[in-house]
């Protein structure tokens, strides 16, 4: 993933948390990930639209390998993402941009914890993501194929995961 590509990537991530959604305390917490993961707002720091949207423009590209399993295992670390309120299903969303079948095959242990805290739902995108791979990992598999066009409804695919009707 090229720098342009990442500013798009956290452009649209941003656009998700529109003003309609309700912030209570401990509903988000955000992180990034390449070949490691690291917090940027833990939750319960997130409480409205604008401190949502700036956690991930605050994200900076550094142009390391991707790696799902450190993203899976940071994501399902109570000691890495904490906070999160007792008792209440967690959803993990993943933007993810490779499928090594190596990385897919040490990820699966963090997958299979996450799924049991809640749901994963990822979003492949780019030419080097496969829906077909990544989808032993996770609840739902979105697409998201080019990086220069967000699919139209994408947003609301991404919504309509995390909250099934």
């Amino acid at each position: 993933m090229t720098a342009a590509q990442f500013r798009n990537e956290t452009a649209f991530i941003s656009s998700i948390f529109g003003a309609t959604w309700t912030y209570t305390e401990a509903d988000i917490a955000i992180a990034q990930y390449s070949d490691s993961a690291f917090v940027l707002d833990p939750f319960g720091t997130v409480t409205d639209v604008d401190s949502a949207q700036a956690a991930v423009k605050s994200a900076d590209y550094y142009g390391d390998p991707a790696s799902i399993t450190a993203a899976l295992q940071a994501a399902s670390d109570p000691n890495i993402i904490f906070g999160g309120q007792p008792c209440v299903s967690q959803t993990t969303l993943l933007f993810a941009s490779t499928s090594a079948d190596a990385d897919i095959a040490f990820a699966m242990p963090y997958a299979n914890q996450l799924k049991a805290m809640g749901s994963l739902i990822i979003v492949a995108m780019g030419p080097n993501a496969s829906v077909i791979k990544l989808q032993p990992l996770a609840t739902t598999v979105l697409s998201w194929p080019d990086f220069s066009s967000v699919p139209a409804n994408l947003n609301s695919r991404i919504i309509s995961a995390m909250c099934p009707t």
